[in-house]
């Protein structure tokens, strides 16, 4: 699977998307939804106006087993301007 998913993070990097440019962050977004339907997530767009679009993406839940539970988990990306780099926040 690493190769599929450097392959991946490969063609993520290589489409230009300034934050500033909407069209642009929306072309990033659609390729990350097709990533995401492929893998059998229901996604959801949520349009912006001054912003690229907002993705919902929700996985159908494994049938649950005794003594376990389900987690939440966001990621966020925010430049720190500092360094000219991304952090996860």
């Amino acid at each position: 699977r690493l190769p599929s998913m450097l392959a991946d993070l490969n063609a993520l990097v290589e489409i230009e998307s300034p934050t500033t440019d909407k069209a642009a962050v929306n072309r990033a977004g659609a390729f990350l939804r097709a990533r995401m339907d492929a893998l059998g997530a229901r996604v959801e767009v949520s349009a912006q106006t001054a912003t690229g679009d907002h993705l919902i993406a929700r996985w159908p839940a494994p049938v649950p087993v005794a003594g376990t539970r389900r987690a939440l988990l966001a990621i966020v990306a925010a430049p720190d301007w500092r360094f000219r780099r991304y952090r996860l926040i």
